[in-house]
């Protein structure tokens, strides 16, 4: 818990103290200058440790070791340096020999106590860390392995409120593209999905209704055609008994004529014997007179 600059300081005055019985007054100074900068560092990283937390330690613990720090400082380490600052070797031998010792061990010992609890803090918030970790372990593999369930559930889902309905779908019109209008269409759903198939269903529907419209067309133009015949095969008959009556007629005129002009031709003789006739009359008439 001591800070290392402190401990070097307190070595540096016992170094100070062996130069300046040496007689080596310079270097001596230097050392003093040196000790007096690493307390001052010491005094600062004191004063950091005490604006950190420090989770774990008992406020009395924390007391005790700010009671024994306060008191190694103003019982030793200000005594030391004031009496070395001021030469008084007796002074500091006094403090240094016979008091900073025990002041020394009874900080320790605080610092110890407060160490062990930071220490003993440190461990159970490593096992707590531990713990949190393993069940953040088995947390993510659980919702890995929800995840996965849902993707699959999801998978199977899609498949049966879209791929599913998709297949029908394109097997409904090879159907209707085949000509065949009779499967019935079912609907399960409202979604986009259920708006296909009714989609679908209406144009099996329109489909179904422009095949049998024309099919009823088909069968009228059928029942006009065969009627057509009909009167075509009727129209023929007629012709053909005209055509006989034609022809009898024709033998008739042919008869009709050569009895006209059988007639024309006695009518001619008749007509030659008539003026014959006249002829022999009129001499007859003249032989008379």
């Amino acid at each position: 818990m001591m800070p290392r600059r402190f401990r070097c300081a307190r070595v540096s005055l016992d170094r100070f103290n062996a130069l300046s019985a040496a007689g080596d007054a310079e270097q001596a100074k230097k050392v003093l200058d040196r000790a007096q900068e690493l307390y001052g560092k010491s005094t600062q990283s004191w004063q950091a440790y005490l604006d950190a937390p420090k989770n774990g330690v008992e406020q009395a613990q924390l007391d005790e070791l700010l009671a024994r720090h306060t008191a190694l400082i103003r019982d030793a380490m200000e005594v030391e340096f004031a009496a070395l600052r001021a030469n008084d070797l007796a002074a500091y031998h006094a403090i240094a020999d016979t008091k900073i010792s025990p002041i020394f061990v009874a900080y320790d010992n605080a610092a110890t106590v407060v160490v062990k609890a930071l220490q003993q803090h440190a461990v159970d918030q490593q096992a707590s860390a531990q713990s949190n970790i393993s069940r953040m372990t088995m947390l993510i593999i659980a919702v890995t392995v929800l995840a996965l369930l849902l993707v699959v559930g999801i998978r199977f889902a899609l498949r049966g409120l879209i791929v599913q309905p998709l297949a029908d779908a394109a097997q409904c019109f090879e159907r209707m593209a085949a000509g065949d209008l009779s499967e019935p269409i079912e609907m399960f759903s409202r979604n986009e999905i259920g708006r296909l198939f009714t989609a679908i269903k209406r144009m099996q529907d329109s489909m179904s209704a422009m095949v049998k419209a024309v099919h009823g067309s088909a069968e009228s133009i059928d029942t006009g055609a065969r009627e057509i015949a009909m009167g075509n095969t009727d129209l023929s008959q007629r012709m053909e008994q005209q055509a006989a009556s034609l022809q009898e007629t024709a033998s008739s005129m042919e008869q009709l004529t050569g009895t006209v002009r059988q007639n024309a031709e006695n009518a001619c003789q008749a007509s030659q014997l008539a003026v014959n006739a006249s002829d022999i009359v009129t001499r007859g008439g003249d032989v008379v007179s």
